[in-house]
């Protein structure tokens, strides 16, 4: 399939972060598993409402810092908890998955000066969101490009999102 699941679009990226090659749709549907895995990655939430990733106007202005993209991340519970905007492309969505997957590798490997048994602080989970962004701001597009060019779908996905959608407005200063 030349369309975006969770898993493809997670093997794809990753394999992007790693070395900078995209895989092609056959490569990354003979890696995709056929059964589900159990293993230390966190769940990720697609679509879901906006109090599961900002329960507090404080939460909010920590969602909102440092990104300027039609949807929201936070991390609750172990699970990194996507919200869309209303206005969020297909191209978007596509990019909140691999930003949601880069926050998910870094709760799996925690650096080793943290205690594994720690879980992270709060602050620190808005920090790994933080950097995050950053890391889509700077590779996503060259990303996406080389995804286009692999021969992927990426005007649709096969991406399981709840369809909640919320609309935000930031105050100008």
């Amino acid at each position: 399939m030349e369309t975006f699941n969770e898993a493809r679009l997670s093997i794809v990226w990753q394999q992007y972060l790693k070395d900078g090659r995209i895989l092609s749709p056959l490569e990354a549907n003979q890696r995709e598993p056929v059964f589900l895995q159990f293993g230390n990655t966190s769940q990720i939430k697609l679509g879901v409402r906006l109090q599961d990733v900002a329960q507090s106007p404080e939460e909010l202005n920590l969602a909102l810092k440092e990104n300027n993209m039609p949807f929201l991340l936070g991390v609750r519970n172990d699970c990194i908890c996507v919200c869309l905007g209303t206005e969020a492309s297909v191209h978007d969505e596509i990019r909140a998955v691999c930003q949601a997957v880069c926050i998910s590798n870094m709760l799996g490997c925690p650096t080793a000066t943290v205690p594994t048994s720690q879980k992270p602080t709060q602050q620190r989970l808005w920090e790994m969101v933080h950097e995050s962004h950053k890391l889509l701001d700077a590779h996503f597009s060259q990303f996406l490009k080389g995804v286009k060019a692999a021969g992927w779908d990426t005007k649709r996905t096969l991406l399981d999102w709840d369809e909640w959608r919320v609309e935000w407005k930031t105050k100008n200063s």
